[in-house]
């Protein structure tokens, strides 16, 4: 069976991470730090849903930044200022030892390919992973112009949720497989065949 879209369709909530889930001993205190993350194949834009980080300093205040992969162009719904402590987040590997969140659906924030998340603080204090083959997606610096990814040995520990949107028309689950048009019209032929031989006992008897 193959089921369409006859529109754009969200599908579960995805997680975009690319730290290796264990906290590495590291605090990034760069003013800026953020995440530089891609859609996964085959998906045209996303909601955002949630942002999960780990912060060696929660009580300082908090901006978010979410913009496209010039990481200077704010996209709709951003910055988010945050106004206490960071809040307590969920959904975070145990590995990270202390986890903060923000529910993002309330801003309507929709993203198309690549994108960055990006947290800044007076002196911020995001940790890192242990993971000294970082990817090159994580990126620090003054201001959201200057980041860089040459720097960064190892991966932030910020991730995203995303509520996946697909183009029309793109499958949306289940398999393909030929269809036999005989086998499906069967009963049916063999339901009006019962009903018109009913008919003609029918007329059968009315006719003696």
């Amino acid at each position: 069976m193959l089921a369409l879209s006859s529109a754009q369709n969200a599908f579960a909530t995805v997680e975009l991470a690319y730290d290796s889930g264990v906290y590495g001993l590291v605090v990034n205190v760069s003013k800026y730090v953020g995440v530089l993350f891609s859609l996964p194949s085959g998906v045209s834009s996303a909601r955002l849903v949630y942002v999960r980080w780990a912060d060696f300093l929660p009580n300082n205040l908090l901006t978010i930044h979410i913009t496209g992969p010039d990481h200077a162009t704010e996209l709709s719904g951003s910055p988010i200022a945050l106004p206490g402590a960071d809040p307590a987040g969920t959904g975070c590997p145990a590995g990270w030892t202390v986890c903060y969140g923000l529910d993002l659906t309330s801003y309507g924030i929709v993203v198309t390919g690549d994108f960055f998340i990006i947290l800044s603080k007076t002196a911020d204090s995001v940790l890192e992973d242990n993971d000294l083959s970082a990817p090159g997606r994580s990126y620090t610096g003054s201001s959201l112009l200057t980041l860089t990814s040459g720097g960064n040995l190892r991966n932030l520990l910020i991730r995203v949720d995303i509520d996946p949107i697909y183009p029309a028309g793109a499958p949306v689950g289940g398999f393909m497989e030929p269809v036999n048009k005989l086998a499906i019209a069967a009963p049916y032929l063999a339901f009006f065949g019962v009903v018109a031989a009913v008919a003609v006992v029918v007329w059968k008897k009315r006719e003696n």
